[in-house]
């Protein structure tokens, strides 16, 4: 690598007309095969000096810089211009940036996704789409217990879909899945629509992966199952998320629990288990209280760091996992505190995140 800084001082009548012409220069000389950099600086505090910063690939490259067409235009140029004679110091540079190895990487499926506020309204429209009978999965409380209901199940209905309605309480367990797949096979269920947190989003995508065959779960759960192959289909599924933590909304990942001494934790796993569709509307975390905010929040942040550092982390997953901690530093606070507007905006980075 071939560094030449370039100090340059020019008489304060003409340091616009420099400028015009310097400028012509670098636009022209960044086109150059040898060229890696050329950037124009000007001091602060006494804008008639001027430093140029040139890289090019070697020596010869630099050589070459100065038989162009352009430099030439530009030496005579500014020649004038110059209060005293242009000074150009060549370095040796040590540490350069080096060429980014790119190695194999795979990834995996990911859902069609829609971002932003009041893009739930969508959802009854992306819903008629797959048919006209919907299961639709819900918490307890979380957007069943909220006005938003009433709302979302008119607008269904306007666009003639049939729906049918189950809860999930609590980390779902394998014997909830297998008995509402036992209780809504029969109905032909053409959809799966989850609204709420990560065991809604984790316990409604095993029910959609299962209501076409009617297995049990424990057929395909990692670990502790019968250890059969799942070879699908799944029931087209939308997840449509309330909090802003688990990212279930986003993955092949069902996570299901049995509490006890001889509970587990383990994955129902498959990428015909991705949603069709992930609705990210951060309009949904405001009846998010402080607590939850700041639970998911660190949720998120720490999922996002483990994928930074990861070792199978690669160019792709490495460029969304420092956007989402770069959304997670600008937007948690405003969130939490949840006062307007700033924690409109906030939620938005949350659930960007």
């Amino acid at each position: 690598m071939h560094v030449t800084l370039v100090h340059v001082h020019v008489k304060p009548e003409h340091i616009d007309d420099f400028i015009a012409a310097t400028r012509l220069n670098h636009l022209a000389s960044v086109q150059e095969a040898g060229n890696r950099r050329f950037d124009v600086l000007q001091v602060p505090d006494n804008p008639s000096q001027f430093l140029l910063y040139e890289v090019y690939a070697t020596a010869e490259d630099a050589a070459a810089h100065k038989q162009t067409a352009h430099y030439l235009a530009w030496r005579d140029t500014v020649a004038d211009w110059m209060a005293q004679p242009r000074q150009g110091v060549p370095y040796k540079a040590l540490c350069e940036l080096s060429m980014q190895s790119f190695k194999p990487f795979y990834i995996a499926r990911l859902p069609r996704i829609l971002f932003g506020r009041g893009r739930l309204n969508e959802a009854p429209a992306l819903i008629a789409g797959f048919g006209r009978k919907a299961l639709l999965v819900t918490g307890k409380q979380s957007f069943f217990g909220t006005p938003r209901w009433q709302s979302f199940i008119d607008a269904l209905a306007g666009h003639g879909v049939e729906w049918w309605h189950c809860t999930v309480s609590g980390e779902p367990s394998p014997q909830l899945v297998d008995d509402t797949v036992s209780r809504f096979r029969s109905e032909n269920i053409e959809v799966v629509v989850a609204i709420g947190g990560g065991s809604v989003l984790d316990a409604a995508k095993a029910i959609a992966g299962l209501l076409s065959s009617g297995d049990s779960v424990m057929d395909y759960l990692e670990g502790v199952g019968r250890n059969k192959t799942y070879r699908g289909p799944s029931t087209p599924f939308i997840a449509v998320p309330t909090t802003a933590g688990t990212g279930s909304e986003a993955t092949k990942n069902s996570v299901l629990s049995v509490q006890g001494p001889d509970g587990f934790k383990k994955s129902f796993r498959d990428e015909c288990l991705v949603p069709e569709y992930a609705i990210l509307d951060p309009d949904l975390l405001a009846t998010c209280s402080p607590a939850l905010i700041a639970a998911d929040g660190m949720d998120a942040l720490t999922q996002l760091l483990e994928s930074y550092v990861s070792a199978k982390a690669n160019p792709f997953t490495d460029a969304l996992a420092w956007s989402g901690m770069a959304a997670v530093k600008s937007g948690f606070f405003a969130a939490w505190r949840g006062v307007e507007p700033d924690a409109g905006e906030g939620r938005a980075a949350m659930a960007y995140a």
